[in-house]
């Protein structure tokens, strides 16, 4: 099935952590590790994060996926027989990330995940989402992996370096979540990066400042992209982070 809107989506996910589950990862935060595609490359406390972050946003997708179908006039009640033990999933992972959540996802039967996919084929016509390049995705994951131990690494003015992490940090989770929200969480990552430039305004303060942040924009620009042609507002996105990709020298306070 196609992941184009959000009960396929959900199909996906809860299909995939089932077949985790027998396969013997039913430790919650091992389990939506490998649901979610997380990689190993940073801290219990990194990977804890990422997956809490997962599991919140698996909790909007549902209730993006029930209000979607609640939208729909004259839609049979059948279709809203499997979320209240959908809900559990996410609600009981989050409480038990280090416990076996194998009894909850065995509450989820194949009959829901069947009524999932008649969920995904009524919401066909409501959710129509352009193709996204997942290819450029991950090539802008690596770039964004490179530049973040760089910068971390780096001398450069510490409200400037802490807010390049903060923002790349906020694309490496849009990506990663992708798969869990799709385009709409690419979108709300660049709103997160754009947000806080226009709180913070941080300046380049030498050289090696500078190149940090050409090489941030460069990133944040082929990011942008992307979620540009998802959602087909090119114009409209562009007014608003333009003043980001020009540079922090470019914004009056």
């Amino acid at each position: 099935m196609e992941t184009t809107n959000p009960a396929s989506r959900l199909h996906a996910l809860l299909s995939e952590a089932k077949a985790q589950q027998v396969r013997g990862s039913g430790q919650a935060i091992n389990l939506w590790r490998i649901v979610f595609r997380l990689p190993e490359d940073g801290s219990e406390e990194k990977t804890l994060t990422r997956v809490i972050s997962g599991l919140l946003q698996l909790q909007k997708l549902i209730n993006e996926t029930e209000a979607s179908l609640l939208s729909i006039e004259g839609l049979h009640e059948r279709h809203f027989r499997p979320f209240g033990r959908i809900k559990e999933v996410p609600r009981v992972s989050l409480l038990a990330l280090h416990q076996d959540v194998s009894p909850t996802l065995n509450q989820v039967t194949e009959g829901d995940l069947t009524t999932l996919e008649f969920c995904a084929v009524a919401l066909e016509s409501m959710h129509i989402e352009s193709d996204t390049d997942e290819s450029e995705l991950q090539d802008i994951l690596t770039e964004v992996n490179a530049l973040f131990d760089d910068v971390m690494q780096s001398n450069i003015d510490p409200d400037l370096q802490t807010f390049i992490l903060d923002g790349l940090e906020a694309i490496r989770r849009g990506i990663y979540e992708f798969r869990i929200r799709g385009s709409e969480r690419l979108k709300e990552a660049m709103g997160e990066i754009v947000g806080d430039y226009w709180v913070r305004h941080p300046k380049p303060q030498s050289e090696e400042d500078e190149k940090s942040w050409e090489r941030f924009s460069k990133s944040v620009g082929r990011f942008i992209a992307v979620v540009k042609f998802a959602h087909g507002s090119a114009k409209a996105i562009q007014d608003f982070v333009g003043p980001l990709l020009l540079g922090p020298s470019h914004t009056s306070n």
